[in-house]
């Protein structure tokens, strides 16, 4: 019998802590779990000016596409994108399939065809000011950006695109999960609803 791969999509707003989540319930799982992060297939965007919050700045041809050849278990060369040039490299990396696939972005279902392919769609949420805060330190962190250009974004781009877009990404979810707290409760959210997956080859799993 061919192995069956699940595909899992947990999407939220910028600084909701749905890496965090993500993270924290895969290596609770273990080793049957593969990641395929969305930001990795944005668009290059020149000197970085362009809008990253909006849907079309996902290649969304190639997501779907890659996500078609890990439910069917075949590899992939994941798309490599930095956030310090706004270009995707031109160095990729290997992804190997696993029964538990898992897709986190942004915008990780609102694809049609990514979509179609998902059997649970989850949406991590958080209050607004947490999660500007959130953004906020990893940006400084991670992303080698200064408090000035953080906040100019945050206001010009962030905030309206997702007062825009977030309520369409709500309406889609199976799942809603309210992370402003301790990780335990939603981690542990996320766990029972792929495990209640089974055999299922969809999910529809009431808000928690």
């Amino acid at each position: 019998m061919k192995a069956r791969h699940i595909l899992v999509a947990v999407a939220g707003g910028s600084g909701s802590g749905k890496s965090s989540v993500v993270s924290e319930a895969m290596r609770t799982i273990g080793t049957e779990v593969c990641l395929i992060d969305q930001d990795s297939y944005f668009h290059s965007m020149g000197d970085g000016s362009g809008n990253f919050d909006v849907p079309h700045a996902i290649d969304h041809a190639l997501l779907s596409e890659h996500i078609t050849k890990l439910k069917s278990g075949q590899s992939i060369a994941k798309p490599r994108y930095s956030f310090s040039s706004h270009q995707r490299s031109a160095e990729t990396d290997l992804l190997q399939p696993a029964p538990i696939i898992v897709l986190e972005g942004l915008f990780s279902y609102w694809d049609e065809k990514v979509r179609a392919a998902c059997d649970l769609k989850i949406l991590i949420d958080a209050p607004p000011d947490l999660r500007f805060i959130r953004r906020l330190q990893r940006d400084l962190r991670e992303r080698q950006r200064t408090m000035d250009s953080v906040i100019a974004q945050y206001l010009q781009t962030v905030r309206p695109m997702h007062e825009k877009y977030s309520g369409v990404m709500r309406e889609q979810a199976d799942l809603i999960l309210m992370n402003d707290g301790e990780l335990a409760a939603p981690v542990a959210s996320m766990i029972a609803a792929v495990h209640r997956l089974g055999g299922n080859q969809s999910a529809s799993v009431a808000a928690y």
